[in-house]
């Protein structure tokens, strides 16, 4: 099979974000968000996830703020990341139309990415009804986030650690 592509999607007022498109046979097909890292990128996300995601999804990438020389991106905070989330929504739904399904989304964040969608993907459940916060966003997940998640859409949330620490906390928030 072909590895999926990637490619650069402007985003009015931010900086263009990354979209892996579907396979022709998967569409119209949801939106899996995949916010990176502090320091990281988002081609790496799309490139990543846009392999797992094995042409079943639109894999989005939105890319944050530069860090300046050196490379790499960051979040400002968590309702920027929700700013830019939805503009690049947007971007993506009036590119491509009627090949993006507007339910049955994922919100996949590493790190950084995780620890500020914890703290925005919660009012967004609707189009995100499946969470996937890995290394990071676990000491935000609480029961009164969970429960608002699941009043706005959402149905299932996995906490991915790879360190004892992370898994500690996680395993708190399971609770």
């Amino acid at each position: 099979a072909t590895p999926p592509t990637a490619a650069e999607l402007p985003v009015p007022a931010f900086g263009a974000a990354i979209v892996v498109t579907p396979s022709a046979r998967a569409r119209p097909a949801p939106i899996l968000v995949a916010a990176h890292g502090a320091g990281d990128s988002p081609e790496w996300q799309c490139e990543h996830w846009g392999a797992v995601a094995r042409g079943r999804y639109f894999v989005l990438c939105p890319r944050g703020l530069s860090l300046g020389v050196g490379g790499g991106f960051y979040y400002a905070a968590h309702l920027a990341l929700e700013k830019e989330l939805v503009a690049a929504l947007g971007a993506v739904r009036k590119s491509y139309g009627e090949m993006v399904r507007p339910e049955g989304g994922v919100y996949t964040g590493y790190s950084q990415g995780a620890t500020m969608g914890a703290l925005m993907v919660i009012e967004h459940g609707a189009e995100f009804p499946h969470l996937v916060l890995v290394e990071g966003g676990v000491s935000e997940w609480s029961l009164k986030r969970a429960k608002r998640y699941v009043e706005t859409g959402g149905k299932s949330v996995a906490l991915v650690c790879g360190g004892t620490g992370c898994m500690n906390r996680a395993k708190g928030a399971v609770k």
